[in-house]
């Protein structure tokens, strides 16, 4: 039979042990700067989803030519909405803010199940079946600035309202692009 003692002095040698065990994993990785630490993600925006109605990369654009951003000032809103529905279709009747006197959308088209109205971006990319408007916020009632999130709320044709916080795009921003894939080699160069 082993003694008492020698139990207790094996439960505390395997403790030792295990706490050097995880204070050695856990040093090895001190100071290390991670790959991940320095990435920001792949949409500035926010999303919500609402029954069948999606909002993608809900976001207001960073100050650019005539947008400004400042108090009395104008700012352009940027968003994909997405009609899931198979059958339903929608229209957005609004959009309302508290951090503007009042908002454009334009003359909205109503939005045919399964398709997506995406505010008209300078530069942005469109697919078929998708419709186009832009969106300001005018008279600003502040100063927008980045880092803070600003409420939007879109309004529709079905009696739904959903509120979104909105950040300030990042536009202009470094942003992590994954490495280039070697390009393959040319016919008749060997390795």
């Amino acid at each position: 039979m082993i003694a008492r003692k020698d139990v207790n002095r094996r439960i505390a040698v395997a403790a030792a042990a295990f706490a050097a065990g995880a204070l050695l994993l856990t040093g090895c990785s001190a100071g290390q700067i991670t790959q991940t630490s320095s990435q920001q993600a792949a949409v500035n925006g926010t999303s919500a989803t609402d029954k069948t109605v999606d909002l993608r990369n809900v976001r207001i654009l960073a100050p650019a030519g005539e947008y400004n951003n400042d108090t009395g000032g104008e700012a352009l809103l940027a968003f994909v909405l997405v009609n899931s529905s198979p059958s339903e279709t929608l229209t957005l009747t609004g959009i309302n803010s508290d951090v503007a006197g009042s908002v454009d959308i334009g003359d909205v088209k109503p939005i045919s199940p399964l398709s997506t109205l995406k505010s008209d971006v300078a530069g942005s990319a469109t697919v078929e079946g998708q419709t186009l408007i832009t969106v300001k916020l005018k008279d600003l009632k502040k100063k927008l600035a980045q880092g803070p999130t600003y409420d939007i709320t879109f309004l529709f044709s079905n009696g739904m309202a959903m509120k979104v916080p909105a950040p300030i795009d990042s536009e202009g921003h470094d942003r992590y692009t994954p490495p280039a894939a070697p390009a393959p080699a040319a016919e008749g160069e060997g390795h």
